[in-house]
């Protein structure tokens, strides 16, 4: 599908082979890719629904200009995106494929690296280059304007068991929040990033999404963004550390308390709806899978089997819409939903 003749490096130490830029500018009716990897990874890639079967691009809004969001500038924050009109959960609001995936290296020089990574960007078709080099930077260095840009910019994305650097122009322009409003999932047989509503969001409100972990402290979180994308967070959450973090040993404490099987335990179903409670006033409504398994594991405990697979559908889809269709906790909510009677947790309590 290659529209371009690879590029290739030597072979590198650490994966004894070379990396080679590849570029399609028909992927995506016309949207176009480049990629930057091994020639065993990139044959893998090929092999993804996304390349051979264009026709599953063209569903479900993917690559699709959208009427639900603009971007704009906001203060001390650069760039961000908006809701066009008054949001509900669960809506999505971008789908779409990358621009451009890096294996993640660290071989080559970072000269090197820069002209390799240039010419694969060089190769887009016009809009979806300009696209990617609009994004924003963080040092300002010229010489090293792609990685640059990348280094602000990119999502994880494991293809083949090999972590690659992914950059979707659309969704780069998605602020950080320690309580986001909207959740995202990545795809790799698709190579689609979606993202979705989590809670209300009214006409004009920033959508957000989190880069790091909102359960984590507050001075984990922030020096997390700092390593990671260079800014201080100033969300409400990190300005009220005190009572943010006093909220997250609460929740720790009910977990561990949720996850005592012991026969002196004292968790029960209304533990867990507390704990699901929590969770939705702190802002974490794109992370409730773990609140709603606690719940759907403390109701089947205690025999109640219907509210048990109720709450194991709303863990499930959380999941789903959160770590994708290749996360290993489904096959938890999967076996309980199944047949909650003869599921490990009934009536363990």
């Amino acid at each position: 599908p290659w529209t371009h003749q690879p590029l290739c490096t030597l072979p590198l130490p650490s994966t004894q082979s070379p990396l080679c830029a590849y570029t399609s500018t028909t992927f995506a009716s016309g949207r176009g890719i480049s990629i930057v990897t091994t020639p065993k990874l990139a044959a893998h890639m090929v092999s993804l629904s996304a390349f051979t079967d264009p026709a599953l691009l063209k569903s479900n809004g993917t690559n699709e200009a959208s009427t639900l969001w603009f971007t704009s500038s906001i203060p001390n924050k650069g760039i961000g995106t908006l809701a066009l009109h008054d949001l509900i959960p669960g809506t999505q609001i971008l789908r779409y494929t990358p621009a451009f995936l890096a294996y993640l290296e660290a071989d080559l020089s970072t000269l090197d690296r820069e002209s390799l990574w240039s010419t694969a960007i060089a190769r887009l078709p016009r809009i979806t280059r300009d696209s990617f080099l609009s994004l924003m930077y963080i040092y300002g260095d010229p010489r090293v304007r792609h990685q640059d840009i990348v280094k602000g910019n990119t999502f994880q994305l494991e293809l083949a068991g090999a972590n690659h650097l992914a950059i979707f122009p659309e969704s780069s322009r998605l602020n950080h929040d320690c309580a986001p409003n909207a959740q995202y999932v990545v795809d790799p047989e698709t190579l689609t990033h979606t993202v979705r509503v989590m809670r209300p969001i009214p006409e004009g409100e920033e959508v957000t999404i989190a880069y790091t972990s909102p359960l984590e402290k507050t001075g984990e979180r922030r020096a997390r963004l700092e390593e990671g994308f260079h800014f201080k967070c100033r969300c409400a959450r990190c300005g009220d550390a005190e009572r943010g973090d006093g909220m997250l040993d609460r929740i720790r404490e009910m977990q561990a308390q949720l996850n005592d099987w012991s026969e002196t335990s004292q968790a029960t179903p209304e533990l867990a709806r507390q704990l699901v409670d929590l969770y939705e006033e702190e802002g974490l409504q794109g992370f409730m899978d773990v609140p709603y398994g606690f719940a759907a594991l403390a109701c089947n405990a205690v025999g109640q089997s219907a509210e048990a697979r109720a709450w194991a559908g709303r863990a499930r889809d959380a999941v789903l819409g959160k770590d994708g269709t290749g996360a290993a906790a489904l096959r938890i909510w999967d076996s309980l939903l199944g047949d909650a009677e003869r599921h490990w947790s009934y009536r363990r309590r």
